[in-house]
């Protein structure tokens, strides 16, 4: 089932205001605590306003160029001859990447999965920042090193930091009944309150009560 967006009203104001000052922004929070669903819902809501392209950090650096060439140029590079495809050189791939964005609202690009911050990965924000071609927002995980994370926030400066923690307790209670409400199921007003209480505000939790909310109502 879909989840509705809720209780992170303030947090996606904060990003924009970021995002308008020129400053770059690291996100963190417990594993499933909506860091990455946050962004890619405020990518939505502000198309006129900034371009976010994702892209995943925890792949090799490469992987990173290709996404950034293709987000770009506006166009895959299509394949040569009988299903083959044609491998464009590394550093070929970074200038492209480098290029920036065609004309538009500022490209904001979001390093997602921030786990490990190799010599190679931190060359490509080293890159990035030098093209000064993009804003960037870094996901950082909690098993991230601790010098992993001083070197790449060296290079993210000036940024701002931003970190997750439970949704409002009130917002909870209110997806909780409205999805109750929708199922058509005879929750009493303690049943909603236990199950709202039970996720403690984690979103990752919230949207497991509701699933199984959802399988109670096909039963």
């Amino acid at each position: 089932m879909t989840v509705r967006f809720v209780g992170r009203e303030r947090e996606q104001a904060r990003i924009l205001r970021t995002l308008e000052r020129g400053r770059n922004l690291a996100v963190s929070g417990k594993f499933g605590s909506g860091r990455t669903t946050l962004l890619r819902y405020t990518s939505k809501t502000c198309v006129d306003r900034f371009r976010f392209v994702f892209v995943d950090f925890s792949q090799p650096p490469r992987a990173t160029w290709e996404a950034l060439a293709h987000w770009a140029s506006g166009a895959r590079h299509h394949s040569k001859g009988k299903g083959k495809r044609v491998r464009i050189g590394y550093r070929t791939l970074r200038a492209q990447a480098l290029r920036g964005a065609p004309d538009g609202p500022p490209a904001v690009v979001v390093l997602d999965n921030v786990e490990r911050v190799t010599a190679a990965r931190l060359d490509v924000v080293k890159r990035i920042r030098t093209a000064a071609c993009y804003q960037l927002i870094a996901v950082l995980e909690g098993h991230l090193p601790d010098y992993e994370r001083q070197a790449l926030l060296r290079w993210l400066a000036p940024l701002d930091f931003l970190r997750l923690g439970p949704l409002p307790d009130s917002e909870v209670r209110k997806l909780v009944s409205e999805v109750a409400r929708d199922l058509e199921l005879a929750w009493s007003n303690d049943k909603v309150a236990a199950v709202a209480s039970g996720t403690g505000g984690h979103p990752l939790a919230l949207r497991l009560a509701l699933e199984r909310a959802a399988e109670e109502a096909r039963a």
